[in-house]
């Protein structure tokens, strides 16, 4: 993951540089919550560490200003608080921080917190690849409608044809059978496209030419 440190400290700012890297991840580093802003409206991050109290931009500021970036990956948020600053901590999390981190800094911590932030982070991906799938989902399906709409009247003009061309009582036998079975293919084809406006996921078969879409299953996904 990539992790964003916004530290004042220049001490306790390498040791939690040297913590990240030893655990194996990517490393950005801040001496305050400007600096760090720019930092990850430039790059992002999957993690942010930040102190609470910095000059200028304060944690807090930094916090909101993360959350408030639209972005499609989540970024975890974590304080770095002493142990008597647990009021700032709780007040973090209502702004919108993910947890905290209490100086002075222990590694098995920190290793805990980036655990937890990659299980929330790919959490957060697979719920907007989903959202995607979803919205071309919704984009097909209404495409498939909008075409069966434009087949069922394009089919319609050829049924009423056919129920001409099938009441003449001219026609040669063999005529005849041709124009009924044109009919019953006309029909299937009209079922076809009847299940095609009802789709909401897609069902595929196996046949000897290769997978190719199941009309019928995909088509009863909508009445489950």
């Amino acid at each position: 993951m990539r992790v964003l440190i916004a530290e004042d400290s220049p001490l306790e700012r390498n040791m939690l540089q040297d913590a990240v890297a030893l655990l194996g991840h990517e490393c950005l580093v801040a001496a305050d919550g400007a600096e760090a802003w720019e930092l990850f409206s430039r790059h992002g991050a999957d993690v942010v560490i930040s102190d609470w109290m910095m000059p200028g931009m304060d944690g807090l500021e930094l916090c909101r200003r993360v959350r408030s970036k639209e972005r499609a990956a989540y970024t975890y948020f974590v304080f770095l608080t002493r142990l008597e600053d647990r009021p700032h901590a709780l007040q973090g999390m209502q702004a919108g921080a993910d947890d905290y981190l209490v100086k002075p800094l222990d590694i098995d911590d920190l290793r805990l917190r980036l655990i937890a932030a990659e299980r929330v982070t790919a959490l957060h991906q697979r719920l907007a690849e989903a959202k995607l799938t979803e919205g071309r989902l919704e984009g097909v399906t209404l495409a498939g409608r909008a075409l069966a709409h434009l087949l069922n009247n394009s089919l319609l003009q050829v049924a009423a044809r056919l129920e001409a061309l099938e009441a003449r009582p001219d026609l040669p036998p063999d005529v005849t059978g041709q124009v009924s079975d044109a009919a019953l293919r006309l029909n299937q084809a009209v079922e076809h496209v009847e299940r095609l406006q009802h789709i909401v996921r897609v069902e595929m078969r196996e046949t000897p030419a290769g997978p190719i879409l199941d009309l019928q299953r995909s088509a009863e996904q909508a009445e489950c």
